[in-house]
């Protein structure tokens, strides 16, 4: 059996407790967060809960505590590398029922290549917010 620690499930983005549910993120020097979203992450064929967040130089997904622990993975992706944020349709395919599919989504483009798939409370709203504030942000 596989076991992993909680500190080698979080090797891509540092993160540490924040309150009883969700984990904050660690912010680097002069890095501050602009913004967070409650939002269930597509992996694989669940979602997986947690926040994204926003900063003057990256996007991050941090699952929330319990996730974190049931193997969710945080992930992010440098500002300079989002090519595109949009929104899906629901689809409704039997392999994606517990990934969020069943929902329109917002897709987060530059770190894979189909995309990370979020649910979030407004899609469209929070796509349009990503990208004024990653058009205001400093190269």
């Amino acid at each position: 059996m596989l076991v992993r620690s909680y500190a080698s499930i979080h090797e891509t983005t540092k993160m540490t407790p924040g309150n009883t549910w969700f984990n904050q993120l660690d912010l680097g020097e002069g890095e501050m967060i602009l913004v967070s979203y409650p939002a269930n992450h597509s992996q694989g064929k669940r979602a997986v809960g947690g926040k994204i967040f926003v900063t003057n130089r990256r996007i991050a997904f941090v699952p929330n505590r319990l996730d974190a622990l049931l193997w969710g993975c945080s992930i992010e992706l440098p500002l300079a590398k989002v090519t595109s944020i949009s929104t899906v349709p629901p689809r409704i395919r039997l392999g994606e029922i517990f990934s969020g599919a069943l929902r329109s989504r917002l897709v987060i483009r530059g770190r894979v290549e189909d995309g990370d798939y979020f649910v979030v409370s407004n899609p469209q709203l929070t796509a349009s917010q990503i990208e004024g504030l990653i058009k205001q942000a400093p190269v």
